[in-house]
């Protein structure tokens, strides 16, 4: 989750974007809480993956939920991530990304 929070810090679309366990959530105004839970993971075969185009390919699937301090949820969706390992973990943060620009 520390690698979300320094994307998001870089492309200073928030203006203070932590990771929870390091600010009290009072010193923090207009604060909203992304919360991601992965519901599903499938492991990719790269045999599968040499023989065909579309089989093979790790397979992500998380419940993204973008709450208020209080807890009641501003959107939720479920993101999908696919490709090789680290490839479908990026996409789905990306799709995850997507999510919060459209919500924010």
């Amino acid at each position: 989750m520390r690698s979300w929070s320094r994307k998001f810090r870089e492309r200073r679309s928030f203006a203070t974007c932590t990771a929870a366990e390091t600010v009290g959530q009072g010193s923090v105004p207009h604060l909203v809480v992304l919360r991601v839970e992965v519901e599903s993971f499938k492991k990719g075969n790269e045999r599968e993956r040499e023989l065909t185009m579309v089989a093979g390919a790790t397979v992500i699937t998380a419940s993204a939920q973008i709450c208020t301090r209080d807890g009641v949820p501003l959107v939720q969706g479920e993101r999908t991530g696919k490709g090789e390992n680290l490839e479908a973990a990026g996409k789905l943060a990306k799709n995850v990304a997507k999510l919060v620009r459209q919500t924010l």
